[in-house]
């Protein structure tokens, strides 16, 4: 059984206790309670000993930079030079492998990636990281004339 957005509810006494109802139950016939969960979500203090966190790594530069090779190759688009895949490759550090490739994704043209691409984060994408546990992300001062995929209509 799989429990998406768990944290949303655990909080909720008896939530927290159907939860924990299932330890034994489901211990006895072999099946599991998978709580899918956001990044830093903190178990409630009655689940931790009964409850397995297994954690996913964020990618590192070796895995961002095979994504970034394979959607551009998937893309059908020129590879980047070494340079340019670098700072590609240094503005996905912090996400994880899913939604790196969407940011991939969205800062292609037919010709490559976007030149705003290769800097930095799309603000949005920056936003979310500021939030998360893995720690802060430099702010650029900029407007959204500066943001990726504002010409993406013209490069179609």
């Amino acid at each position: 059984m799989v429990f998406a957005h768990a944290q949303r509810f655990w909080t909720d006494p008896q939530v927290a206790q159907a939860i924990w109802n299932l330890r034994d139950v489901f211990k006895a016939n072999g099946r599991t309670l998978t709580l899918l969960t956001t990044p830093g979500a903190v178990l409630p203090d009655e689940l931790t000993q009964d409850v397995l966190v297994l954690d996913e790594p964020l990618p590192a530069v070796e895995d961002l930079t095979r994504i970034l090779e394979e959607t551009m190759a998937a893309a059908e688009v020129p590879e980047l030079e070494t340079d340019a895949s670098g700072k590609a490759v240094d503005a996905l550090l912090g996400l994880a492998a899913f939604p790196a490739e969407q940011v991939l994704a969205m800062s292609l043209s037919k010709k490559g990636l976007r030149g705003s691409a290769r800097h930095r984060l799309p603000r949005r994408d920056r936003e979310g990281l500021r939030r998360n546990r893995y720690g802060p992300v430099r702010r650029e001062d900029r407007t959204h004339r500066h943001g990726p995929g504002l010409d993406a209509g013209s490069e179609c």
